[in-house]
């Protein structure tokens, strides 16, 4: 088992940098940025059948 983390609710040197790299993109960037976001979302859900959905939401009760 994964020692606990010990810096929960603490911003690790990772987040902060992407969070940074955000803060200074051009409104371009952005924009592509979110498109790849979406096509990535959208052919995840995609691959998803609605069984597996299903079976997953049934699990969660």
């Amino acid at each position: 088992m994964p020692p606990k983390r010990q810096n929960i609710g603490r911003l690790t040197n990772a987040a902060k940098r992407r969070r940074e790299k955000r803060q200074n993109e051009t409104e371009e960037e952005t924009a592509q940025r979110n498109k790849r976001n979406r096509l990535r979302m959208s052919r995840s859900r995609a691959t998803k059948s609605s069984q597996q959905h299903k079976a997953r939401n049934e699990a969660q009760i």
